[in-house]
């Protein structure tokens, strides 16, 4: 897989740094910056705990951010249809994928990170997303292999950084 020149995919290295970084980048933009901050924080401490997100950098710069859970069909149904919050046991593994958290400065970005994203998820099934706009929220399903079949994950370089 080839990836882009200009874009590092990083993680760090300590929590704290982590989850400092991801409230500045994403507390920049709607609807991250409209979101209820004590809710929103454990959202985001539960990707970064679980290594389940990463950055894109471009230049010294953030330039964006995934953050995701890995949960069962049931607890993907209770995420999509809005019942609860789920709980970070429930976040841990599972074969579909919630994208929680979301921001590309740029469509490149966007694209590098949508490629990097189904190489580390490459065995699971289902992926969920989510998104907020001024006119409501919009769900999207996205089939990553047929039910049953397993891929192998693919080497996806990730620094740690910190």
């Amino acid at each position: 897989m080839t990836y882009h020149p200009d874009l590092k995919i990083f993680r760090h290295r300590h929590p704290l740094q982590a989850l400092g970084a991801a409230c500045l980048f994403l507390s920049q933009a709607e609807p991250f910056s409209q979101y209820r901050f004590g809710t929103w924080v454990d959202t985001l401490k539960g990707q970064i705990l679980r290594n389940h997100y990463f950055f894109t950098e471009s230049h010294g710069q953030i330039v964006g951010y995934y953050g995701w859970a890995l949960v069962s069909h049931e607890a993907a149904r209770l995420w999509i249809d809005n019942i609860r919050e789920l709980t970070y046991e429930e976040c841990l593994d599972g074969p579909c994928v919630l994208i929680m958290a979301n921001r590309a400065l740029s469509r490149q970005v966007l694209f590098h990170q949508t490629k990097v994203m189904r190489a580390l998820q490459a065995s699971r099934e289902l992926v969920y997303w989510k998104r907020q706009t001024p006119q409501g929220a919009r769900l999207a399903q996205f089939n990553l292999q047929a039910p049953g079949t397993r891929r192998p994950l693919t080497s996806v370089p990730i620094e740690i950084i910190g």
